[in-house]
């Protein structure tokens, strides 16, 4: 039986505009063939292990606490429901003007 040894990898973009599709390029690689879990991994635990960094990626005891809490899949850009999002611990706000003007004008 032959051992599989997995190669670390990190999906990225090259401006920094768009690393908010990020997830959503990982769910198109699940969708094509790579399993969620990698997909997963490879915008969280691969991607720090590629940038040689130890302290993130994972929810796990010394690693720092940036989180995110969604409803959804957060792979799933239709379904993911981003309820919070917490960086070295700290909840970020996620009021914004787009959010406003959504509610504003969701009652019409």
């Amino acid at each position: 039986m032959v051992k599989q040894t997995q190669v670390p990898f990190a999906l990225a973009f090259s401006f920094d505009w768009n690393s908010r599709n990020l997830p959503f390029a990982a769910g198109q690689a699940a969708a094509y063939g790579l399993t969620k879990e990698d997909a997963l991994k490879s915008i969280t635990l691969d991607a720090a292990k590629v940038l040689d960094i130890n302290d993130m990626g994972a929810i796990a005891p010394g690693f720092k606490a940036n989180l995110i809490l969604a409803t959804g899949d957060i792979l799933d850009p239709m379904h993911a429901g981003i309820e919070s999002v917490y960086i070295d611990g700290r909840k970020i706000d996620l009021n914004n003007r787009h959010q406003q003007l959504y509610q504003k004008y969701l009652k019409r």
